[in-house]
This record gives structure tokens, C-alpha cells and sequence, in this order.
């Protein structure tokens, strides 16, 4: 993440890979648990982790 500078630039430059669409990004302060899932799935860290 501090790569990109921004979670909101992490979440850009990763989302086509991930299959994470536009409506992640717009829910991405109040993820579904699904979406939970499949980004910590995707980046191996806990939601504790990614500050989710």
C-alpha cells in the first residue's frame, strides 16, 4: 500500500487482478464480508491488517 501512496491507489492498481469491481471501491470503507474475504484471501493479511 505505501508503495502506491494511497489505499485508494493500491486498491486501483490491484483491483482488475483481485476481480474487484468499481462498487469495492465506492463500498471500500464499509466492505461486505465477501469483499473482506476475497482481498484478504487475495494480499494473504487480515482486515485488522489492511486498517479494513
Amino acid at each position: 500500500i505505501e508503495k502506491y501512496g494511497s489505499a485508494y491507489a493500491f486498491e486501483e492498481a490491484n483491483g482488475l487482478q483481485l476481480g474487484i469491481t468499481s462498487k469495492w471501491i465506492n463500498d471500500r470503507r464499509n466492505p461486505t464480508d465477501e469483499q473482506l474475504k476475497i482481498l484478504t484471501e487475495a494480499l494473504g493479511k487480515t482486515a485488522e491488517e489492511l486498517g479494513l
